[in-house]
């Protein structure tokens, strides 16, 4: 997360108009660049919106970032009339949240900063929230969540909930550039998107650059805790659905290596309550919870809840009701430019925290294992040298 503000401070820096200024407590929301002037293009956009009035600001009006008309413009004698609720500078359709929020910092009151804290959490999507939902989770009134919308550039929330919809597409269908019609702001043309080694390049980029925003957005307390539920509880369910299953098949897979009694919740037959009904006080259900979600997940959770079951959660979004569920939880990012959904982040996680339980326990791992292998030389299941088992598990 952190590259992309620090591209988007360097594109303000080179086109600054004085040496630029800091926005204050900006370290609080995990950033920590300074934020330039407003860019010198932007004096031509501002005459030209507000005519006169802004001629008579100077420069002066300048050295802060417009958001609402004449509230906004700091050390201003006579500030522009004109500028309308939701009009600011540099800021059009395409231009994302997580950007506008720094870009405004400076002119945003205690409770809405409250409301910018929540909206910048790793993985936070606003598009499945109402805005009374959404006031309500950040503890401000729905007043401050009207102005706060208008003040980084919207109408108010709907348009940017709409537009931010717009900008990531949920289904692989709203991702695939349609035949003859124009892409969406924010998207380039299906003829213009890299081909054959550029395009795999590319690809590549993409990954590495998910797998460093994973370092970023999970701590190593937060592994640590989800070691110690995994381990310590004396049976684990493991929840995925949709394309979360194959996540929960990867690490059951592992984790049983590991430790014993450790099921699929979600198996092939589909027959999840049957299994949720052997779940105990004290066991623990690990549920994956990524695009696109399905709605039989919070049902399932709160089953596991009234049976005071623990629950760790990995999911690609910080905030929502399946985190309020959840004793722990682990976000992962799923950036949205791809065709389809990219787990790359959460394959990792899951394989980082299976050689974490190997390292704090390894004296019961090493016994669970050789167990194991003497399975496998007693059943000569896995092909070896010479037609013997072979101490691969």
């Amino acid at each position: 997360m952190c590259k992309a503000y620090a591209s988007f401070a360097a594109k303000l820096a080179s086109n600054v108009l004085g040496s630029g200024i800091r926005v204050p407590n900006i370290d609080r929301i995990g950033i920590n660049i300074p934020v330039g002037d407003v860019l010198k293009s932007d004096a031509g956009r501002l005459e030209r919106s507000c005519g006169a009035a802004s001629k008579r600001c100077g420069l002066q009006a300048l050295r802060t970032f417009p958001v609402r008309g004449r509230s906004s413009m700091r050390r201003c004698r006579r500030p522009c009339r004109r500028m309308k609720p939701g009009q600011c500078m540099n800021m059009d359709d395409a231009t994302p949240l997580q950007q506008r929020i720094p870009a405004h910092w400076d002119g945003l009151s205690a409770s809405e900063r409250k409301l910018a804290h929540l909206l910048m959490q790793p993985g936070f999507s606003l598009t499945g929230f109402q805005a009374a939902e959404l006031a309500a989770l950040a503890e401000v009134s729905r007043a401050c969540t009207a102005r706060f919308f208008q003040k980084i550039g919207y109408e108010g929330f709907h348009q940017a909930r709409r537009l931010e919809r717009d900008l990531s597409g949920n289904s692989p269908l709203e991702r695939t550039p349609a035949a003859g019609k124009p892409p969406a702001k924010g998207r380039r043309r299906a003829a213009d998107a890299p081909r054959g080694a550029q395009a795999w390049q590319e690809h590549t980029r993409a990954q590495k650059e998910q797998l460093d925003d994973l370092h970023g957005a999970v701590g190593a307390t937060q592994i640590d805790a989800a070691v110690g539920l995994l381990f310590k509880a004396p049976r684990v369910y493991v929840l995925g659905l949709r394309a979360s299953h194959v996540l929960a098949t990867y690490a059951q897979a592992l984790w049983l290596q590991l430790r014993h009694d450790v099921h699929l919740l979600g198996d092939a037959a589909a027959r999840p309550s049957e299994l949720l009904s052997q779940v105990r006080p004290g066991d623990l259900l690990v549920a994956f919870d990524f695009r696109r979600r399905s709605s039989q997940l919070l049902p399932l959770m709160r089953a596991a809840a009234r049976r005071e079951a623990r629950q760790l959660l990995v999911s690609d979004t910080a905030i929502s009701d399946a985190v309020k569920l959840a004793d722990a939880s682990l976000c992962c990012p799923n950036p949205r430019h791809y065709l389809f959904d990219s787990h790359i982040a959460a394959f990792s996680l899951i394989h980082f925290v299976s050689t974490q339980i190997a390292a704090r326990y390894p004296q019961q791992v090493r016994r669970r294992l050789a167990d194991i292998e003497d399975l496998h030389n007693q059943l000569a299941d896995i092909e070896g040298p010479r037609g013997a088992a072979s101490t691969r598990t």
